[in-house]
């Protein structure tokens, strides 16, 4: 699973073999530990809240949000130590080798939000009667190809350019601005429009907006909260500002966005 990352082996790449056998989010309710078992499928995990103490053949994998594991078919896994606060984790088992240079088998997603809604995307394919088997294939060959684009990214950036875009998707709830995220740093404006183009061949605004929109799409997928109150939370100053920023940059309204991706499984401890 580990190796070297480059552009060429990252376009090359292909998971045409990857199957997807079930999958869901699992939430804890008390204190919680992870069963030991031994499977005959991989299994990626994906933290989404709270702390997990996992291993495997008694390597030790502390798992924080935002952090992701795969477990290897046939190798003996199960919780390290009790998580006493609650938890909550996506699950996927496949079949299938990843390819060679793909993604580490242990890491911290760049961009949460993102591969959040792709989770819930796969899920939902999952779990719909009407939705082929093959739709959750390939829902999962996307958010593997996601997850191997993020690792890469995190390789090729420098370490300051990785903080800085963390730093604007953890205040993606605020109306940031070019300028403001340059003050922020202590860095002129052209200087990081071009470690933008560079890193992520896309500009700083498009990236800001991109996180913006993750974090308005997060906000209508995972809590109950009405549009006003979303449209205020993320500190628009008129709702039909929010509902025009929304419409123009997805392509539909922040209800029928709403209203996508709404079967998933979820069990629970």
């Amino acid at each position: 699973m580990h190796g070297e990352i480059t552009k060429e082996s990252a376009r090359n790449m292909t998971l045409d073999e990857i199957t997807y056998v079930h999958g869901g989010l699992f939430g804890s309710e008390g204190t919680w530990i992870h069963p030991e078992r031994r499977i005959d499928t991989t299994e990626l995990i994906v933290m989404k809240k709270g702390d997990a103490y996992l291993e495997e053949e008694g390597e030790p994998y502390p798992l924080r949000p935002g952090q992701y594991l795969f477990f290897e078919p046939d190798r003996l896994h199960r919780g390290a130590r009790p998580s006493t606060e609650q938890v909550s984790f996506y699950w996927f088992h496949f079949k299938g080798t990843l390819p060679p240079g793909f993604a580490g088998k242990y890491g911290t997603l760049q961009e949460r939000d993102r591969f959040d809604l792709l989770c819930r995307q796969l899920l939902h394919y999952a779990n719909t009667p009407a939705c082929p088997a093959a739709a959750a294939d390939y829902a999962l060959r996307l958010l593997l190809l996601e997850l191997n684009l993020q690792e890469r990214m995190m390789v090729g950036g420098s370490l300051r350019f990785s903080e800085i875009c963390e730093w604007i998707r953890m205040n993606s709830e605020k109306p940031l601005t070019s300028v403001l995220v340059a003050e922020q740093f202590g860095y002129h404006e052209d200087y990081l429009a071009r470690l933008f183009r560079r890193n992520l061949s896309c500009s700083m605004k498009q990236y800001i907006i991109k996180m913006r929109l993750a974090y308005l799409k997060t906000q209508l997928l995972s809590t109950e909260l009405s549009l006003k109150e979303i449209a205020a939370r993320a500190g628009f100053a008129e709702y039909k500002y929010f509902l025009k920023f929304f419409t123009i940059h997805e392509g539909m309204t922040p209800t029928a966005y709403r209203n996508l991706y709404f079967n998933i499984h979820e069990n629970r401890h």
